[in-house]
């Protein structure tokens, strides 16, 4: 799923502002998207008709899509509830996944910073459409927004390079608005999401002398924050979940200790940097084909991981994409206790092989 947001990188909660779109409406947005990746020799063509129901009254946001990617379709339904800074994302299976949103409800508003850069209009005689046209510098991208008299988006120009160094290019048109909200149910989050776990930060402790790896991990599920801890042994071939209460559940590790090494057969596409001038950081990015999905790893040329990102099908059919973002790393482990097992793990049942918990590079 690519991320919607009204006016691509959405300059958001404008101090002061030019103009502002209505507090309520809906209408479809189609949008194609070019993407290049440095070193590609061939570009990612996205075209996306999204329908959007926008409602700045109650913070709160969804999308129905309809996306291409070079050719193969899929739906996905996206609510964001900025009231619970939460999104669901639901897929055509009815699965969900769930995250936290970051920041604030994006408002739509055009910033007194753009450039007017005219008034124009489309059609001819008695059938044209009036809009002005302003220019917009906002995250490292230029955006060209044409907007009616009464601030409705008509068209939208984004381009320029990503932060992970792809240069893009990216066309929205908007129709068919209406102004409010005909069905509020379309905001309505479907039982499926109700359990869906997320794990919104994960503080993790890799040995990979004796073997072992540890992570806190905190979840949110439907709303409600809880604590779980994962202790991995592979000299034993066990890991062990420690809830908040105490209890604790074994299963049987697989396969081998991921080292976290980036392996020769992953393709180099370039060495960035991150800031500038003192307060610079420069990371090589790699692209790894494994398990049926791309992995795309940016690390430092100390081979410490920064962030990586993760997109493909899963085996039960679902659409992924993940962002991993590494930060506050220390070299060596404090203290060797993360590693312990509680005594409620003495007598506690096998109950089958490992999920995935904070593994390292997938």
């Amino acid at each position: 799923m690519l991320k919607v947001c009204i006016f691509a990188v959405s300059v958001q909660a404008a101090l002061a502002s030019i103009c502002c779109i209505p507090r309520q409406w809906e209408g479809i947005e189609a949008q194609t998207t070019g993407f290049v990746k440095p070193n590609a020799s061939v570009p990612t063509l996205v075209q996306t008709e999204i329908k959007v129901h926008f409602d700045a009254t109650n913070e709160r946001m969804a999308f129905d899509e309809t996306v291409t990617v070079n050719g193969y379709k899929t739906k996905v339904k996206v609510i964001q509830l900025w009231t619970k800074m939460m999104e669901y994302v639901i897929q055509e299976s009815g699965s969900c996944k769930k995250k936290t949103l970051s920041g604030t409800v994006p408002d739509g508003c055009i910033p007194d910073t753009a450039k007017d850069l005219g008034t124009h209009f489309v059609g001819s005689g008695s059938e044209t459409l009036t809009f002005h046209t302003y220019e917009i510098k906002a995250s490292g991208l230029n955006i060209v927004a044409d907007m009616t008299s009464l601030c409705i988006p008509v068209t939208q120009q984004t381009f320029g390079q990503l932060p992970n160094g792809d240069h893009m290019l990216q066309v929205n048109r908007y129709y068919d608005i209406m102004l409010g909200i005909k069905d509020m149910s379309v905001f309505d989050v479907p039982a499926s999401c109700d359990h869906a776990p997320v794990v919104t930060e994960i503080k993790v402790h890799f040995d990979a002398t004796n073997e072992r790896m540890a992570f806190d991990e905190t979840v949110t599920v439907n709303g409600y924050k809880t604590k779980v801890k994962v202790i991995q042994l592979w000299t034993k071939m066990m890991e062990y979940v420690i809830q908040e209460s105490g209890s604790c559940k074994k299963k049987t590790l697989s396969g081998t200790f991921p080292d976290g090494c980036i392996p020769d057969t992953a393709k180099d596409l370039g060495t960035y940097y991150e800031g500038t001038g003192c307060d610079e950081l420069i990371f090589h990015t790699y692209e790894i084909k494994a398990s049926g999905v791309n992995i795309v790893a940016d690390m430092t040329l100390d081979c410490i991981p920064i962030t990586q990102q993760t997109v493909g099908q899963l085996p039960n059919g679902d659409q992924m994409l993940q962002v991993n973002r590494y930060y506050d790393i220390m070299l060596g482990i404090k203290d060797m206790s993360v590693f312990d097992v509680p005594a409620s793990c003495d007598h506690a049942p096998v109950v089958g092989q490992e999920e995935t918990h904070g593994k390292v590079f997938g």
